[in-house]
């Protein structure tokens, strides 16, 4: 899912991030661009009169971001640690994308309909990343939604984050692609597109 966004994760553009909210507005911008192509689902919870059936949109917006976070969980951990500048990659998602003030995939009115506060939230957000639903479970997900594209390279994404996919990574990634019947052509496809968003963020 996720063009250059996962590029905030190679420190030295995290640390131009901090200081750059235009930068931070790019990022966050090809984020929400990529991601749009996934969110056109939601619009099935819209009638003709434009009312939305909130149960059956958290019902599906929750689900969906579990298992997007998830998909960070396993690549972050396939070679058995978290980097701080892992963790710092995902808390940029959450805080500034899946529970953003505007444009946020879980809307406030989500939120209210759940009964939910914005920090109970967050801290369900982060369980799932250190604790991630199986990975079969994610791939049928997305095979369901037609999305392995989009959590695959996801998952490439968090690998690419020093610029070195090391074995356990290759690994993790081969086996997810796999999982997602994604064939080898496609796979390396991907990877070129997470790959190419590094070293163009390195550049800058």
């Amino acid at each position: 899912m996720l063009g250059t966004i996962f590029s905030i994760a190679v420190k030295t553009a995290y640390n131009a991030l901090q200081e750059d909210q235009e930068l931070k507005d790019q990022i966050i911008g090809n984020f929400k661009n990529i991601v749009s192509d996934n969110i056109k689902k939601f619009s099935k919870f819209v009638d003709g009169n434009g009312n939305v059936d909130v149960e059956e949109e958290w019902a599906f917006a929750i689900r969906w971001v579990l298992n997007l976070v998830s998909v960070y969980g396993h690549s972050a951990q396939a070679n058995s640690s978290t980097s701080e500048i892992e963790e710092e990659f995902i808390g940029t998602i959450v805080e500034s994308f899946l529970l953003s003030e505007d444009n946020a995939i879980l809307t406030p009115e989500m939120l209210e309909h759940a009964s939910l506060k914005r920090k109970d939230v967050k801290k369900m957000l982060y369980e799932s990343f250190a604790n991630p639903v199986p990975l079969t479970d994610i791939a049928k997900y997305a095979i369901e939604l037609e999305s392995e594209d989009y959590f695959y390279q996801a998952a490439c994404e968090m690998a690419c984050c020093d610029e070195v996919i090391d074995g356990d990574e290759r690994s993790f990634l081969d086996c997810f692609a796999k999982l997602l019947e994604i064939d080898p052509i496609d796979q390396r496809r991907i990877e070129g597109k997470a790959r190419a968003a590094a070293s163009s963020m390195m550049a800058r």
